[in-house]
This record gives C-alpha cells, sequence and structure tokens, in this order.
C-alpha cells in the first residue's frame, strides 16, 4: 500500500459514521483488517540481521500492512482512548515481530504488556522473579501494575527478573495465558477525575507461582529486546493511530486545509520509521517529535467536531509522570546522536 493508498483508504473511512464504541468491538477488527491487506508480496523492509554494536534488537522484516492495519481500524473511532487499545495490540505484535511466541492473531484477542511494578518500570525496578523448576520448567512471582486492558486479556507479555549482580538486573519476557492457574487480575480503581490517557483498563496482575513452559520464555534480553524498544513502539503506533483518528475526522467535518495537511504529513513521518530500526536514538527522535506535534494540530480541528466529541481531545489530558518519563528518554537519545 502506497502513502496515497493509505490515505485515500482513511479517507474513504472517514465518508462512514463512527459505529464502533466498545473497546473490544474496534479490536476485533484489527486482524481482520489486517488479513484482508495481505497479499503475495506484502513483507517488505531490510534483512533480519544483527546490529553493528551488536545489540540484540534486530532489523526487522515487517509486514508493512500491521500499521496500516492499525491505522485504518483506529479511523474507524472518534474516541482516543479506543484508537490507542488498537495501537497497542498493533504495537505488542510488532514488537513480537520475528520472535518465536505462542501467541496467534485473532480477531477479539487482546494482550496486555505487563512491565510496571510498585518501583515504576525502570529496569532496577523490576521485582517479579522467574525461577527455574527441578523439571526444567519456570514459575513467575510477583505483582504488575498499570497492565492496560489486563482485565480484557486472554494473555500476558511479562517483564521479569531472571537474576541481579552488582552490575545490573537481568530481564527477560515471558508469554502465559491470563488464565493460568496461579495469575490473578485486579483492576485498578483511579480515584477522581480520570483523563482520556486512563480511561482504558488498567489492573493490577498478581503472580503466585505461576507454571511457564520453555517455549513460553522469549529469547533475547528482557530489557534490551522487549522493554527497551517496546517503548518507541508504542509511542508510534499510538501516536500513528491517533493521527489516524483525527484525520478521518478532520475529512467527515471539514476540517481546514492546514490541519488535514499536518496530519497527513505526520503519518507520512512514521510511516517511513516504521520500516526503520526502532532501537536508534534516530528513529526515537522522529516518535517523538511526532509525539509532541500532534496536539499542536488538535485545536484547528476541535471546532469542526461535536461538542462531546471535541471534549474527548482536549489538549493536555496526559500523564505527567509519563510525560517526565518520556523526556529523560528523549534527552538521552539525543546525546546518543549526537555522541556518534
Amino acid at each position: 500500500m502506497t502513502l496515497q493508498q493509505l490515505i485515500a483508504a482513511i479517507a474513504a473511512v472517514a465518508r462512514q459514521e463512527p459505529a464502533e464504541t466498545k473497546i473490544s468491538e474496534v479490536v476485533a477488527r484489527l486482524w481482520p483488517v489486517h488479513e484482508s491487506l495481505l497479499g503475495p508480496d506484502r513483507l517488505i523492509g531490510p534483512e533480519r540481521v544483527p546490529l553493528s554494536d551488536g545489540a540484540s534488537f534486530k532489523a526487522p522484516l515487517l509486514e508493512a500492512t500491521l500499521f496500516e492495519a492499525t491505522l485504518l481500524t483506529a479511523a474507524r473511532t472518534d474516541r482516543p482512548w479506543v484508537g490507542a487499545a488498537v495501537a497497542i495490540q498493533g504495537a505488542i505484535h510488532r514488537l513480537l515481530d520475528g520472535v518465536d511466541h505462542p501467541l496467534q492473531k485473532q480477531a477479539g484477542e487482546c494482550i496486555a504488556f505487563c512491565a510496571s511494578e510498585m518501583a515504576g518500570n525502570r529496569p532496577s525496578a523490576i521485582e517479579t522473579t522467574i525461577a527455574r523448576k527441578p523439571g526444567g520448567d519456570w514459575t513467575l512471582t510477583g505483582t504488575k501494575r498499570w497492565a492496560t486492558l489486563g482485565p480484557m486479556s486472554s494473555h500476558l507479555v511479562v517483564i521479569v527478573s531472571e537474576s541481579r549482580d552488582e552490575e545490573r538486573n537481568h530481564l527477560r519476557a515471558v508469554v502465559i495465558p491470563s488464565d493460568r492457574a496461579g495469575v490473578l487480575i485486579e483492576e485498578m480503581t483511579i480515584p477522581g477525575s480520570v483523563p482520556n490517557s486512563l480511561r482504558l483498563p488498567h489492573s493490577l496482575i498478581h503472580l503466585d507461582g505461576v507454571a511457564v513452559e520453555r517455549a513460553e520464555v522469549l529469547a533475547g534480553d528482557g530489557y534490551s529486546s522487549y522493554l527497551k524498544p517496546y517503548r518507541t513502539i508504542e509511542d508510534l503506533f499510538g501516536t500513528a493511530a491517533q493521527a489516524s483518528s483525527l484525520l478521518a475526522m478532520g475529512c467527515r467535518h471539514g476540517a481546514p486545509v492546514e490541519a488535514i495537511e499536518g496530519l497527513v504529513a505526520l503519518i507520512a513521518s512514521l510511516r517511513a520509521v516504521v520500516l526503520e530500526d526502532l532501537g536508534t536514538p534516530s528513529s526515537h527522535l522522529v516518535v517523538s517529535a511526532a509525539e509532541a506535534a500532534l496536539p499542536q494540530l488538535i485545536p484547528a480541528i476541535e471546532p469542526c467536531l461535536p461538542a462531546d466529541v471535541a471534549s474527548w481531545w482536549a489538549v493536555g489530558e496526559t500523564v505527567p509522570v509519563a510525560q517526565t518519563a518520556k523526556g529523560i528518554r528523549r534527552s538521552r537519545a539525543l546525546e546518543q546522536l549526537l555522541a556518534g
């Protein structure tokens, strides 16, 4: 699908009134849309080769249709939190592209990425442990917080500590079904006024001696191969999905051409970088810039929208802690870029 075809497809969606309002209904459309886009030559991108610095993150052979399907599915909703749910599913499967894992792309199936704990989601804060049983399998013990879509997820991608030493916390990533014995999902109650970014269901994930099969322990380092790149991938898919929703609404309600141009340019930049190695500082900075640019386009579109829809897209509905962490990651990416 060319850029022109992608934008034209989003515009075609805009000619229909947004029908789905429930997260489960919209997420259920992701894989059928994805399958409809597939053809014999849909796999595009660089060859899968190790990076020159020996990092475990590899340049992926990406199904570009996953990105396209995420945008086309998000365009069907005018609710930002529903589009975010679609983006999270696309981001998780993008993260696991090329990795041997037990997950399948099934309509209506949700996956939760579980990293944060009581002290945050920094590598040093991960205290959930994985231990090997005498028979060769593993067990998980610990508690995760802020697992987005946890209450409605069939599977969990869990970042765990395999061992610690004086230098670092050695992390792994595992995939388990959410209904396995020893898994307890407790929906989090968020007091007070809830910003749009927290309208998705979040949960505590309690893991009490949960059995893990060897095939469910993913290859690679839990931090460099999963936790670190997921932050960028989630921001990329999330920003692109929101831009697609706004573009569809802008086309539907007659937004100014300047706003439409800005959204098309933003989608084009993210579409280009999605085919790159998302572990590089330059990729992170492109995504960061797009994420910062999106709120600047919203005020031009808001006056065209129905009042209730406009209120959902109010600028500033973000979580301060998340913004602080993103600022730190952006500064580190810039330092790495300038250092060569």
